[in-house]
């Protein structure tokens, strides 16, 4: 029986579980459900009415954080999500809370939502004081803490990983939204992150984002 995903690609939290069930290869199955406006029922699945949600069997689990842990220790014979040495692990795991936390809170509603969801999907005008005061006072001191984290080459613990994921997939909506990093100021956070865009998965779920951006 496929896994079950409820969720729609363009949220970095069910595209970090989409990348994660790509890289262990593990076959599924996307039910597609928008965050905003979910079925009467979805607190069967999630009493706190959030995606993703993943269904294994009997098993159902949600939030992407739990999934992906879940997703390694059980299907990650292969190829591991997070590093094996506890220390390196708990460094994974904190740049990966603080993708799905600090960063998310600075580029989701500011600029996902304002310029993406807002504009584009629910054709009303974007809030361009909360978009000014994300741009020049939120965001910089994030980029200014993971310019200091990430690494100058290839990726951290030298192979493509959770933080990989957690970081460029909140990145990449931020992109959507007519984002860059600025490369002269955050040198180091540019080139990691088209590092990471340059990844086969990673170009592959651009190409459905894409579709769903254009329609």
């Amino acid at each position: 029986m496929l896994m079950l995903l409820y969720g729609v690609p363009l949220s970095p939290f069910v595209r970090k579980v989409i990348l994660s069930l790509k890289l262990l290869k593990i076959n599924y199955e996307l039910k597609p459900v928008i965050p905003f406006d979910l079925p009467k029922d979805f607190d069967r699945l999630n009493p706190l009415r959030k995606v993703p949600v993943l269904v294994d069997g009997d098993l159902t689990i949600p939030d992407s954080t739990i999934i992906c842990l879940y997703l390694n220790d059980q299907y990650g014979q292969a190829h591991q999500l997070y590093p094996v040495e506890p220390k390196l692990k708990a460094q994974a795991m904190w740049l990966e809370e603080y993708a799905d936390s600090r960063v998310m809170e600075v580029l989701g509603p500011p600029l996902f939502l304002e310029r993406v969801v807002k504009q584009k999907f629910k054709k009303q005008p974007a809030d361009e004081q909360r978009i000014a005061k994300a741009i020049n006072q939120d965001i910089p001191p994030v980029l200014d803490y993971l310019e200091s984290q990430v690494p100058t080459s290839d990726f951290l613990f030298d192979t493509f990983g959770i933080v990989e994921i957690s970081i460029g997939s909140q990145f990449l909506n931020a992109r959507y939204a007519n984002y860059e990093v600025d490369p002269m100021r955050w040198p180091i956070l540019a080139a990691y992150l088209e590092r990471i865009w340059q990844e086969p998965l990673f170009k592959e779920c651009m190409l459905v984002d894409e579709k769903l951006l254009s329609s």
